[in-house]
């Protein structure tokens, strides 16, 4: 099984790559909406690598085939997760989302966000064939926000509580918009 590494700002141009890689519905689907290239870049520009966790699973070929980005705040813990199309099928999805609840274990939470997760059957397939519930509604898809089960995480065989719940249902407030860094898209240029 491949392994997750830890991504920081140094990874901008990589991660870039990755999301504008994405095809246009996986792009929605990864985001919550549909996202303009401008748009893709500015997220990764906004992105705070020493607050959030950020991780990827690297091929030789495709660079990042999978990135796991855990946007941390006092809102809870928001989980983005995309994988590559032709990286599919590898257990890369299977894996980050193993990360993400090693990582939210270690930093207390129990639930992890997902943006428009009622739309995202991918994602929920995923987190289901993990053992994961998954909350798309108040009254719960597989289960109430209380009651999460234990999620045992192949990778480290240790159990934690964690459930993937769609922002829809988020009671905290939402953070502020993040400042975008001193970069701006008009001086980004993509290189092949």
């Amino acid at each position: 099984m491949r392994t997750a590494v830890r991504l920081d700002a140094l990874h901008f141009h990589e991660l870039v790559t990755h999301f504008l890689a994405l095809p246009s519905q996986d792009r929605r689907l990864r985001f919550g909406r549909a996202m303009t290239d401008e748009a893709v870049i500015d997220y990764v520009g906004s992105i705070d690598f020493e607050r959030d966790a950020v991780y990827g699973v690297v091929d030789p070929v495709l660079d990042i085939a999978g990135a796991l980005h855990l946007a941390c705040g006092a809102h809870g813990m928001e989980l983005g997760l995309s994988v590559l199309p032709q990286a599919r099928g590898a257990g890369i999805g299977t894996r980050l989302l193993e990360h993400a609840a090693e990582v939210a274990r270690e930093r207390g939470a129990a639930r992890l966000y997902v943006r428009d997760l009622a739309r995202n059957e991918p994602m929920q397939r995923l987190a289901r064939r993990a053992g994961v519930p998954v909350v798309t509604s108040h009254s719960g898809v597989d289960g109430a926000f209380q009651h999460a089960p234990a999620f045992e995480t192949a990778a480290i065989g240790k159990k934690a509580p964690l459930v993937l719940v769609d922002t829809a249902l988020r009671t905290d407030p939402r953070p502020a918009a993040r400042p975008t860094l001193a970069h701006s898209v008009r001086h980004y240029e993509l290189h092949f």
